[in-house]
């Protein structure tokens, strides 16, 4: 299946991998890694040079263990020879060692130390959306997804006495946290005194029998607490990217979207097997879409999808999604009904 990032790190730094991996895919952008994306019981070299030639864009994570990374330095070439996008994300101030300088010499590189390292994910993110080839055509994505928050962030520049380098993706300047977080609470408390200034309107108007209307159902709940649209649209990208995995035949990354209690109650085999049943029954749906999406009470969000099947085929699903920890939304449940 296509991805549209080959992430390329030296063992010692796999946890530092492991996070840039889950924040850019929580942003809707798929990631080969190893050793996650290597089916058990397959050759090791063989399953990396098929990630990267399925890939579009290749990231190398650089730190001080990347000094005697010969394997760095062959998944570079072999990017290279691809044409693939390079990115340099540097997490300690090194230069990289002769036989991987050769290949990023002449790339962009982001430093991610010395308290950049979100500031350089944003980046990251960005350059990878403005390569022509995302979103990597298995994944399908549709434009419903909202855009994501700091996508308009400036390319990060150099730490230290280097030289600095012009950035490939140049872009406007972003906004001091501090102001965006100022701005979201003034517009949450105007909200909130409009809100009761026209509820008052209202029972002056009518002060024996005030009115109380049912909340509509396609009503899109509204969160003052400064983080709405952020939320939302990381829980958005995570039920487009459960589909996207499991529509596209990639059960074992779909099955990793579940929050871990659902994982321990359908273990991967299992959940596997219905699934390979479902498509082997009705076939593999050729697309969906999001008809609505609403927040609940309990801070959970429902999904409600469409889906496309052959010979003019529809099928209807329900896919909760909740934020299993900080910053990563899960697959609660997901029901849908035969195509029809």
């Amino acid at each position: 299946m296509a991805r549209d990032v080959f992430i390329s790190y030296q063992s010692s730094d796999k946890e530092c991998a492991d996070r840039v991996c889950e924040a850019l895919e929580r942003q809707n952008i798929s990631c080969w890694i190893a050793p996650r994306d290597i089916p058990i019981g397959s050759e090791w070299a063989a399953a990396i040079v098929e990630g990267i030639q399925r890939c579009h864009s290749f990231v190398v994570i650089l730190s001080s263990h990347s000094s005697n990374a010969r394997q760095i330095s062959r998944e570079a070439e072999l990017a290279d020879n691809g044409k693939l996008p390079i990115f340099t994300l540097r997490i300690e101030d090194v230069q990289p060692p002769p036989g991987l300088l050769y290949f990023l010499g002449n790339v962009q590189w982001l430093d991610a130390f010395n308290g950049q390292f979100e500031k350089a994910l944003e980046r990251l993110a960005e350059v990878i959306r403005q390569n022509e080839a995302y979103p990597a055509e298995a994944t399908k994505l549709h434009k419903t997804i909202p855009a994501t928050v700091g996508t308009d962030t400036a390319a990060d520049s150099k730490a230290g006495d280097s030289t600095p380098e012009t950035p490939l993706f140049p872009g406007p300047p972003p906004a001091p946290e501090n102001d965006q977080k100022t701005k979201l609470r003034i517009i949450a408390i105007a909200a909130i005194c409009v809100v009761i200034a026209l509820g008052g309107w209202l029972l002056a108007r009518q002060p024996h029998s005030p009115v109380h209307e049912p909340p509509r159902m396609d009503a899109r709940p509204t969160r003052f607490d400064g983080r709405g649209q952020a939320a939302e649209s990381a829980a958005r990208a995570a039920a487009e990217r459960f589909l996207n995995y499991r529509d596209s035949g990639d059960y074992q990354a779909a099955w990793r979207q579940f929050t871990a209690e659902n994982q321990v109650r359908s273990p991967e085999p299992r959940w596997t097997q219905r699934a390979e049943q479902w498509t082997k029954k009705y076939g593999q749906a050729a697309n969906h879409t999001i008809d609505s999406f609403v927040l609940d009470s309990g801070g959970m969000y429902t999904c409600m999808v469409s889906s496309a099947y052959e010979h003019n085929l529809s099928s209807q699903e329900k896919i909760v999604v909740a934020e299993e920890r900080s910053g990563r939304w899960a697959i609660v449940s997901a029901t849908r009904t035969p195509p029809e």
